[in-house]
């Protein structure tokens, strides 16, 4: 609403500060509830079934608020999402604590809710920060890619620069709400390590060929492949940081850390690949994208170990 009625520099700051600030503790507060109420072996499935919900409701919303400041006016799909809080409160409020195992969401040891192990534990494992490493590097990586493509097909194509940027969220968003599932399912029976390459590869791929051509219905294809990254990042994050910090008590504050981290990479981003872009031009600013990308995939297959591993070792 501070957007929409005053949308000056200041104001707009300050409503993306809180968006940020909604936006961190939602991500780490449904990744505690969801393994308070399931618990860690049937995680992935949860997981899996939230990240669709989570993407057909981007969808949905994008292809509304698209219409809408096509249509109507450009502050349209500002109210329509302010207005979209009310039902998302109601649904919030009607989660009862008692189903909620609070040992559980803090991946504490069975005989003592209150115990948690030493941070210099959570130092030492190896999974966990070249994780957190790799996600930075995504979110280098992703941050960029959509607010740059965005703002190309804006200059080239003014006037349908709503209904293309709505396109542009659809349809990853339908993408990942396909694919979820299935990603959570995999994660469990082949491991998280094979998922996360399959969806550096598709960020890899997904980053050249807008470097190699554009043209709208080109770009919008092409963003397809963002539905695999955000449904496997979006299932993988909490499916890792679980596995990394079972039985240790830590769980909810490491989940809080490295999104905290990671989203550190998409906020430098979205600042250096703003400058490259205006100094050198778009092609060389997703071939950029493309070179951080492939750093990271080389990351995860030499370095990373296979977390569900040694998280199943840890449960028997």
């Amino acid at each position: 609403m501070l957007i929409a009625f005053v949308p000056f520099y200041p104001a707009v700051a300050v409503g993306e500060g809180l968006h940020g600030i909604s936006g961190g503790a939602l991500r780490t507060a449904l990744g505690a509830i969801a393994i308070g109420l399931v618990g860690h072996r049937a995680l992935g499935r949860r997981v899996g079934r939230n990240q669709l919900w989570n993407s057909a409701g981007n969808a949905a919303a994008a292809a509304g608020m698209g219409a809408l400041g096509t249509f109507v006016s450009h502050r349209m799909p500002l109210f329509a999402g302010a207005a979209l809080c009310v039902p998302a409160a109601i649904a919030l409020l009607s989660i009862r604590n008692r189903e909620i195992s609070f040992a559980r969401a803090r991946q504490a040891p069975r005989d003592d809710e209150r115990k948690a192990e030493r941070w210099r534990a959570l130092l030492k494992n190896k999974g966990l920060l070249v994780f957190t490493l790799v996600l930075t590097l995504f979110q280098f990586a992703n941050a960029s890619l959509l607010p740059l493509a965005s703002e190309r097909l804006a200059q080239d194509f003014k006037a349908r620069s709503d209904l293309l940027a709505a396109a542009l969220v659809v349809v990853p968003q339908l993408v990942a709400a396909g694919l979820a599932p299935v990603i959570a399912r995999w994660a469990d029976e082949r491991g998280r390590r094979q998922m996360l390459l399959l969806a550096f590869s598709a960020l890899v791929l997904r980053a050249g060929l807008y470097a190699s051509a554009f043209d709208p219905w080109y770009v919008v294809g092409v963003s397809a492949f963002g539905g695999l990254d955000a449904s496997v990042i979006g299932v993988l994050m909490p499916l890792v940081v679980a596995d990394c910090t079972r039985g240790t008590g830590r769980y909810n504050v490491t989940l809080g850390l490295v999104g905290t981290i990671s989203i550190l990479g998409a906020t430098v981003s979205t600042t250096v690949i703003g400058f490259i872009a205006e100094w050198f031009g778009f092609p060389i600013a997703f071939t950029m994208l493309a070179a951080v990308a492939v750093i990271a995939t080389a990351i995860i297959y030499f370095l990373l170990p296979e977390t569900v591993e040694s998280a199943r070792t840890n449960e028997d």
